[in-house]
């Protein structure tokens, strides 16, 4: 990249780069990348299913909980060392991570959904707070931005595999100071499709659904046979899986090839992101904002 870090301030961490607003040309092709749950004259509805990777926290809670279960039982009480109780007195916070594992995966709702308001201009996120206690209750908040001050910014997290993800940041009217941000998009391994879910956003915004490529709402039901192939959707082979690979990149199929040893574990991964979803509550909006998220505003009488 050209720069360092993003305009604004403070930057978003592993800043990437930054998004057009207004009616700048469109740098790809709009989509919703599969997440879109509504779209009308009024509101535009995105999913954010796909931000949270479920299933790693039952998975590794539960080997947490047998690692625990594990040293209740030495082979011999009469032979513990200082060592044997100094672990388990440390198997305490072996649970609590199990318990706060568990907890991420289903107790924070099955979908936290964004709404774009074009009649009132608008951003309407369902947020839910999940805290390091699993003990303490994790509050939701419906949290509003202004179209007209927020910002779009692409990061890049480069481990074991490059991830990009999308973020909006919400700035005090005209100036490039973040008042708050949120993640409207990530877990993908090319750039391109996190501007083209922005663009997406963005044409709707400015010039409304009649300027978009149609594109058919995301199914919203819990599905066993998704969930599995969830990890490895080229492997899927039902009609949904045949219209993944149709739309694969190249990059996209070096990467899935590359995963292809990892089946073993991506498949009951899969499994536990399905009882994961399952076990989830469906979020669910304060009416008064549920109403206002939706609609356009009324006329003064």
């Amino acid at each position: 990249m050209a720069q360092d870090q993003g305009r604004l301030l403070p930057p978003v961490e592993y800043w990437y780069e930054d998004q057009p607003r207004g009616d700048a040309p469109p740098r790809e092709t709009p989509s919703a990348n599969g997440n879109l749950r509504h779209i009308d004259a009024n509101y535009l509805e995105l999913s954010r299913t796909e931000v949270l990777i479920r299933g790693m926290g039952i998975l590794g809670g539960c080997f947490a909980l047998g690692v625990f279960a594990y040293g209740l039982f030495p082979g011999s009480w009469s032979h513990w060392t200082v060592w044997d109780i100094a672990l388990s007195i440390a198997s305490v916070g072996v649970v609590a991570l199990a318990l706060f594992c568990v907890r991420l995966d289903i107790a924070v709702p099955s979908d936290t959904p964004v709404r774009f308001n074009r009649a009132r201009g608008k951003i309407y996120i369902y947020e839910h707070t999940w805290k390091a206690n699993p003990f303490v209750r994790w509050p939701h908040s419906i949290k509003v931005f202004d179209w007209a001050d927020t910002h779009a910014e692409i990061t890049r997290q480069a481990g074991r595999s490059v991830r990009y993800a999308l973020f909006l940041s919400h700035c005090k009217p005209g100036t490039l100071e973040v008042v708050d941000r949120i993640q409207l998009g990530g877990q993908s391994i090319d750039e391109a499709q996190m501007r083209r879910m922005w663009e997406y956003c963005r044409v709707y915004m400015e010039h409304g659904p009649a300027n978009l490529p149609p594109q058919t709402p995301r199914l919203d039901d819990v599905n066993f046979r998704r969930s599995l192939f969830f990890f490895m959707p080229f492997l899927d082979p039902s009609a949904e899986g045949a219209a993944c690979r149709q739309r694969m990149h190249v990059i996209e199929w070096l990467a899935s090839l590359a995963l292809l040893p990892m089946f073993w574990l991506l498949l009951p991964l899969g499994l536990m992101r399905y009882l994961a979803l399952r076990l989830a509550p469906r979020p669910q909006w304060p009416a008064e904002l549920d109403a206002q998220s939706r609609g356009a505003p009324t006329a003064a009488a």
